[in-house]
């Protein structure tokens, strides 16, 4: 007889066998005793959780001798036929291969013949969702009222592909993904009944690699006791798997905060060697990030990160002078990447630039740190702003006294003037770089307009707009004059605008404010030059 795989010769009989999927076994044995199960149910969820294994047990305690009943014999014809595969009353069909009308048409012609020994003639069609919408179609009238001795058994992975019209006729359960823990166990009890011992960390290492699925955990056991004589160790698991070490993955962490980029290329170097999918290798770096993250964010992270307590103590050790936004910063980038390193022809490289590129982004600095050099930053631009010599005043220009008289205007007050004229008249925003206002009385605003006659002719067409921003701005409706400066007049006030440019262009250029906004993922909404006009004052 050919070797039966532990994932077959270890499939479960009756329910109290099924792992960690005790919210539906609990439902169906209610419902078999209560004698209201229904004839069409769906069972969904990850691969490997067991839902064709509950619909099997299911048509057991259907069709046992001694049922219906939630807890099946397993000695009469009916279990021993369905556990062998080969019932006359039990029908599975592989939706993803049977998945025509011709195929639906000939089931539904097969119902209407009464069972040849059993209770009920049940069909588990596995992977329901592979069904065309034909299919679908010719199974509604049957699915909703079908024989009473006939009762359908679904199985799927992507519930979300079934039509809505055959899930609101069936009972649909959902089973979990199997914890690791729980995995860990169960294989651990395998091994008892095989005679093999396997290290605690290797079937920990099984359990984690089965990501939930348990057939997948058999088979990786499968594959450890073929390649290893005698007891196991965790090295030889991860030696016969494939899996890049644990203590070299957290290596490769320390690698990336430290910004070590001998280790890191030496950590890939290995990794290469050992014939390890590359892919998978950035993935796990990506896991043991997030692993980091949630010991690093939470006092209590066992429940979230499912690893043995001695790796967990290990990890809480290694970032417990990390800062959570550097973690936070690293994984982010990581994950931005994974498409690029999914998808490359050769893996390697990209995980090597990925990296490489990781270790030139600068670490982020705290809150506190970057307030302060904000505030230091704040502090400089003063104080180079008082130390820059004042513009010289052209020849009969007004004293300080006459500058302070009311018809003046500041320059915040001309900005914000201007502004407004720019946002609701984007086509003057040209002009507007060669004017500046000269005066403000109790009926008139006085703007000086710079350059040719064309600048001029321009805002004389556009003198209501323009009143009607100002009186918006100003609080009262102004009447616009335009003043022509002498041709060797100099212009003062675009000279300090340009001035006033330059500042702002250096502050949205300082690493202080790239930082910040990167921290605060926003972005710069108005710069503000504080002004030091007559004895200092800041504006």
């Amino acid at each position: 007889m050919s070797y039966l795989v532990l994932a077959r010769k270890y499939r479960p009989g009756t329910f109290a066998q099924v792992v960690h999927q005790d919210h539906v076994t609990l439902t169906l044995s209610n419902a078999i005793r209560a004698g209201r199960l229904a004839h069409a149910i769906l069972f969904s969820g990850p691969r490997g959780t067991g839902k064709t294994t509950i619909a099997r047990i299911l048509a057991k305690a259907m069709n046992c001798a001694e049922g219906p009943t939630p807890e099946p014999c397993n000695r009469c014809r009916s279990c021993l036929e369905i556990t062998g595969g080969n019932a006359a009353d039990v029908y599975e069909i592989d939706g993803a291969s049977n998945n025509g009308v011709e195929q639906v048409r000939e089931l539904r012609e097969n119902l209407k013949y009464m069972p040849n020994h059993s209770r009920y003639k049940i069909y588990i069609i596995d992977e329901v969702h592979m069904l065309s919408t034909g299919a679908f179609n010719a199974l509604l009238k049957t699915l909703e009222e079908p024989p009473a001795h006939v009762l359908f058994f679904f199985a799927t992975t992507e519930p979300h592909k079934i039509p809505a019209t055959i899930l609101s006729r069936c009972q649909r359960h959902d089973l979990k993904r199997i914890p690791t823990r729980a995995i860990a166990a169960y294989l651990e009890d395998i091994c008892r009944q095989e005679g093999r011992q396997v290290a605690t960390a290797g079937l920990e290492t099984i359990a984690r690699e089965a990501d939930g699925c348990l057939r997948d955990g058999l088979s990786l056991l499968d594959q450890v006791l073929a390649g290893a004589d005698g007891e196991v160790d965790a090295g030889q698991v991860q030696e016969v798997l494939g899996i890049f070490d644990r203590a070299q993955l957290m290596q490769l962490a320390d690698a990336v905060l430290a910004r070590d980029w001998g280790a890191i290329l030496d950590a890939v170097a290995a990794a290469y060697s050992q014939g390890m999918d590359l892919r998978k290798f950035y993935q796990d770096l990506c896991e043991q990030f997030r692993h980091m993250l949630v010991i690093r964010t939470l006092e209590k992270a066992e429940a979230l990160v499912e690893l043995p307590e001695a790796e967990l103590a290990a990890i809480g050790s290694q970032v417990a002078g990390v800062s959570p936004a550097l973690l936070s910063q690293t994984l982010d980038f990581l994950l931005r990447e994974d498409s690029f390193v999914r998808l490359a022809p050769q893996p390697r490289l990209a995980v090597e630039t990925v990296l490489a590129r990781l270790v030139q982004v600068p670490p982020p600095l705290t809150i506190d740190a970057l307030v302060a050099k904000l505030d230091t930053l704040r502090s400089q631009s003063a104080d180079r702003q008082g130390a820059m010599p004042a513009s010289p005043e052209p020849a009969g220009a007004s004293s300080p006294a006459s500058r302070a008289a009311p018809d003046t205007v500041d320059s915040p007050v001309e900005e914000r003037l201007f502004d407004c004229i720019r946002q609701s008249h984007p086509k003057l925003a040209g002009v507007l770089a060669h004017c500046r206002i000269k005066a403000v009385n109790a009926a008139d605003l006085v703007m000086e307009v710079g350059g040719n006659g064309f600048h001029a002719g321009l805002l004389r067409k556009n003198t209501e707009a323009i009143e009607a921003v100002c009186g918006q701005v100003l609080g009262r409706r102004l009447k616009l004059v335009l003043e022509t400066p002498p041709r060797n007049r100099s212009d003062d006030s675009a000279r300090q605008r340009r001035r006033r440019n330059a500042i702002k262009q250096e502050a949205l250029g300082h690493p202080l404010v790239s930082e910040a906004i990167e921290l605060f993922n926003g972005q710069v909404m108005d710069v503000r030059v504080l002004e030091a006009e007559h004895e200092g004052d800041p504006q």
